[in-house]
């Protein structure tokens, strides 16, 4: 008898959660969209390399559209069935609210399971492959924007001229650069030159220009009039200039949410050691990289808790009193998860700041979330 309840109390369940969880990942999918299909009309992307992205980019919404997902399935499917007067009758049946719940534990905890799973691998690999695969189409849609007698200056801190250009902007005859950085600023000119973007499977495509027959001017920023050496001329052969941001900046495809766990680890460790023997300038930078990357390594382990949380708290929140005209369950729910998230960024905010710890950070919101689930669960009116 205790079986078939059970497995009733997950069937109400099991059918909102998965409805939600389409309805959040998909939720979240809009917001990449807009940047997929400006690629899509930039330049003609075949439809299986659209899938792909789009698979790849849902499968990293997972972690955040689990719980939320798990919390307002359990609040539907308790409210259901205190609508229903169906908890009043298993509570006549003998039914323990421990009873009732354990069903929706034995869930959280497989849930769980694999949320723990996807996140260690799984999920740093398709973070890697959708940034990957964006940045080698910006690098395909850039080249085909290059035309002749044109200035071109979608690469930051650069211009680019050329009276003649071939095979989708890749070849260059009558080549004018000039580029600016921090540091120098330099003008190339050159009878032809070649755009070459190589690519290289999980790392950032490289793009370089390969420029033949053709003068340097180099001139420092950081100097004196009076300096010999300010202004530097070099008549070349052969010279390759290496193009490092795209668009507005490059993607780094090696950040930290697309390194596996293991990655990760080795990163962290690297930062450590590095920071014993780094000169007092530079350990600021350090401790934020470490802070960052631990940051990141928590949250993998934070999420199955959160899932965990979201029900025990939805689970107390959801019922409903048959002896009450006020029902503020749904209210309450909306409140808690935009607390909780409140919360939780902030403490982010300030690990990132190094106001806090990594650990604290992650984990102080969640252990704060299930003590207040907990006295919800405590004090549910199991007998109303």
């Amino acid at each position: 008898m205790h079986r078939i309840l059970q497995r009733y109390f997950l069937y109400n369940f099991i059918g909102p959660f998965i409805g939600a969880n389409l309805f959040f990942i998909a939720f979240l999918l809009t917001f990449q969209l807009f940047r997929i299909m400006e690629l899509v009309v930039q330049k003609n992307v075949e439809f299986l390399t659209i899938l792909e992205l789009v698979g790849h980019i849902c499968i990293t919404f997972i972690p955040m559209a689990t719980p939320l997902a798990g919390f307002f399935a359990i609040i539907f499917a308790m409210g259901k069935m205190s609508e229903d007067a169906e908890l009043v009758a298993m509570k006549s049946l003998g039914f323990s609210k421990l009873q009732i719940f354990l069903p929706f534990l034995i869930t959280g905890l497989f849930v769980g399971a694999v949320l723990l799973k996807v996140n260690q691998n799984i999920i740093p690999y398709s973070q890697r492959v959708f940034k990957t695969q964006v940045l080698k189409l910006s690098s395909k849609s850039l080249l085909s924007e290059i035309k002749p007698n044109q200035f071109f200056s979608d690469i930051p801190n650069m211009v680019l001229f050329s009276e003649e250009v071939k095979n989708d902007g890749k070849d260059l005859k009558k080549v004018f650069m000039s580029f600016e950085d921090k540091k120098l600023e330099q003008v190339i000119t050159a009878s032809s030159g070649q755009l070459i973007v190589e690519e290289e499977k999980g790392t950032t495509p490289k793009i370089f220009f390969r420029l033949k027959d053709g003068v340097v001017l180099k001139t420092k920023k950081d100097f004196s009039y009076d300096s010999p050496s300010r202004i530097q001329k070099i008549n070349f052969e052969e010279y390759f200039f290496p193009i490092t941001s795209l668009s507005g900046g490059s993607v780094k495809v090696s950040k930290d949410s697309t390194l596996v766990s293991e990655e990760l680890k080795k990163k962290i460790k690297t930062l450590e050691k590095k920071m014993k023997t780094a000169a007092a300038s530079k350990k600021e930078g350090i401790r934020r990289s470490i802070a960052k990357a631990t940051l990141e390594l928590f949250n993998r382990y934070n999420s199955p808790i959160q899932f965990f949380l979201f029900l025990i708290v939805g689970f107390s929140i959801g019922q409903k009193n048959m002896r009450s005209q006020k029902q503020s369950g749904n209210s309450k729910s909306f409140v808690f998860v935009l607390v909780y998230f409140l919360f939780f960024f902030f403490c982010i905010s300030q690990a990132k700041k190094l106001v806090i710890s990594p650990e604290m950070a992650i984990f102080f919101p969640t252990i704060a979330g299930l003590g207040y689930g907990a006295n919800l669960f405590r004090k549910l009116d199991w007998n109303s």
